[in-house]
């Protein structure tokens, strides 16, 4: 709990840290100096996605009645006890204003970020079936989130063809093809076609 001191106020001196609260004969006053909060980011899933969170915690010098402020928008009250979580957040660099409204003591968290893992991203070399062969060859050369990646390869109705780990494929003859990439997060990007000619 906060100090609380009580005398008059002309013994009171200025100081930032200092609140003054009413009292029925005497001036009140707790020193916010004690009043500590601290901000834990939970990251975004994947690039673009709005599903991060910032967690609060009320640690040391509160009195109860806690709200937060995000990035200087209105003040909302914590959903619980000591602790809170803002949800549905995107990725980015947050300001978080953590008050306690019995004693007005407030503690600013600057820079609070929300990351995510590095974009996805492919480089995919393509070799051509040689004239009336299936020996033509797909690879997918992936870079970005988060390891191990899945791979899987489709026919041009969408049929699944073949999956892998390697992003690899083999045996393909004049046709076009269809390759889809996961990351260990379900991170991916939409399919790409791309067509095999051995002539």
């Amino acid at each position: 709990d906060p100090a609380f001191t009580c005398g008059t106020t002309s013994s009171l001196s200025e100081n930032s840290s200092i609140n003054v609260l009413p009292a029925t004969d005497a001036a009140c006053i707790v020193d916010c100096s004690a009043f500590i909060a601290t901000a834990v980011p939970v990251n975004v899933t994947c690039t673009g996605d709005t599903d991060g969170s910032i967690l609060l915690f009320v640690i040391a010098g509160g009195s109860g009645g806690y709200a937060f402020s995000i990035d200087g928008g209105a003040f909302m009250p914590f959903d619980g006890d000591l602790a809170t979580a803002i949800r549905n957040q995107p990725e980015g660099i947050y300001s978080i204003e953590v008050r306690d409204t019995i004693t007005d003591c407030s503690t600013t968290l600057p820079n609070v970020v929300i990351s995510a893992q590095t974009a996805l991203a492919a480089n995919v070399v393509v070799n051509e079936p040689t004239c009336g062969s299936n020996d033509g060859q797909i690879v997918i050369n992936l870079s970005g989130g988060a390891e191990p990646y899945t791979f899987s390869l489709f026919d041009e109705d969408r049929n699944l063809l073949a999956q892998n780990n390697s992003g690899i494929f083999n045996s393909l003859g004049d046709g076009l093809f269809g390759y889809l990439f996961e990351d260990a997060n379900g991170c991916t990007l939409d399919t790409t076609f791309v067509r095999l000619n051995g002539d």
